[in-house]
């Protein structure tokens, strides 16, 4: 089963999680890019290059090498989507998703990258691809972008003499 969450920012992603992201071009292709700095920082990401033409013959074959990588988890640069297929994101996303899906059969996790866009357009279209796909679900535990969301609600809710006291407990000790 593919679980799906969101992310804000590819920096909130799980360490290591590759991306995933679309090119315009003239011939179908993919290119894989690994890396790492000084601070052993690495990252891996696999650039799908999508021609004219027709959508499900090139997803079959994205499908088909990110399932053969054997990511168990990867994150997917909608704002790429979006510029390379055209159209709103909403709509990029959700014909991108039943050419895509239909093919992709990998158990994993996949973050779907939010950035500026509306979450609840994404979220409608994660459940377009539910009821199509059996094997596509979101998943809470992976939405990474509503658990921030939820801690920053939660540090506002918290008095500020107890923050204070967690982060500076040496200056009240002697109280």
């Amino acid at each position: 089963m593919a679980s799906l969450g969101f992310v804000r920012d590819a920096a909130h992603c799980p360490g290591g999680t590759p991306r995933v992201y679309l090119r315009r071009s003239v011939a179908a292709g993919s290119a894989i890019r690994a890396w790492s700095d000084k601070r052993r920082k690495g990252g891996v990401e696999l650039r799908w290059d999508v021609p004219q033409g027709d959508l499900e013959i090139w997803t079959r074959g994205m499908a088909d090498a990110i399932s053969d990588l054997g990511w168990r988890s990867w994150w997917l640069d909608t704002a790429s989507v979006t510029s390379t297929l055209g159209g709103s994101p909403q709509e990029a996303l959700t014909r991108w998703g039943f050419a895509f899906w239909g093919h992709y059969r990998r158990v994993g996790s996949v973050y779907l990258l939010l950035g500026d866009q509306d979450r609840k357009e994404l979220t409608a279209t994660v459940k377009a691809w539910e009821q199509t796909f059996g094997h596509v679900r979101y998943n809470e535990r992976l939405d990474i972008d509503l658990q921030m969301m939820q801690k920053v609600e939660e540090l506002q809710k918290k008095p500020v003499r107890r923050t204070l006291v967690k982060y500076f407990p040496i200056l009240f000790k002697s109280l």
